[in-house]
């Protein structure tokens, strides 16, 4: 039997965990550990996950690498040593992003954190080796939120379910379209189905969902099934 089934459509969206934002402007990255330490006091009420961190650092050493951009990061929580850039150069300047989970699970952020920028290596004999622009910390919460569905169908109802449309634009005048089917479902007591045409005449089937605005995450999931041999006629 030629055909394809769709069994089940699902869209939802993800809901952002709390993230508590550090932003720092003009920080030279020193020589050394100890000379360019700056402080921010967490509000926390969170479990604290992944530490990430977006920046544009500029040279002042012409030989300074980005790899050798460092974060010496102490708090409540305890303390970690981070490499903030990467590579072997990046004269004038570049933007620098990274994710730590050197304190993922440690416990509520609230407290007074340290940041210490400096060099691991030391390219100059007197002052920075580079400036940090901008950098911003983001401490994020652990907890991930289950996706709500913002719709979910099994075609139970009727196909196409209500505001849904269903198009048939080819075929023996349309008559290879989405219908509701109930032989051996895999989930469910129903599903839509559609028939590839006998005479392989070309198709242009569609079941359209309702209208959603797009968001930052969402996630499209679903459960088809059709036929191996015949999937060769499918694009």
């Amino acid at each position: 039997m030629k055909k394809l089934l769709v069994l089940s459509i699902c869209l939802a969206v993800a809901s952002p965990a709390a993230a508590e934002l550090v932003q720092f402007t003009n920080v030279p990255s020193q020589g050394g550990a100890g000379m360019a330490s700056y402080n921010a006091t967490l509000t926390g009420g969170f479990m604290l996950g992944s530490i990430d961190w977006s920046g544009f650092a500029s040279t002042i050493e012409a030989t300074t690498y980005g790899s050798e951009l460092t974060l010496g990061l102490s708090g409540p929580l305890g303390a970690a040593t981070i490499t903030l850039g990467a590579g072997t150069s990046y004269a004038p300047g570049a933007a620098f992003t990274g994710i730590s989970e050197a304190f993922n699970g440690a416990g509520d952020p609230a407290g007074l954190w340290t940041f210490d920028f400096y060099e691991s290596f030391d390219d100059g004999d007197i002052g920075p080796d580079a400036t940090w622009d901008t950098i911003d910390f983001n401490f994020n919460d652990d907890y991930v939120a289950p996706m709500p569905a913002v719709w979910c169908t099994g075609f139970e109802d009727g196909v196409p379910p209500a505001g849904w449309n269903s198009y048939s634009n080819s075929g023996h005048a349309g008559l290879e379209t989405w219908y509701q089917e109930s032989l051996s479902p895999p989930e469910g007591a129903y599903f839509a189905s559609c028939q590839w045409d006998p005479d392989l005449i070309a198709q242009d089937n569609w079941l359209v969902s309702p209208e959603t605005t797009a968001l930052a995450t969402m996630e499209l999931t679903g459960l088809s099934n059709g036929s191996i041999i015949w999937m060769g006629n499918y694009d």
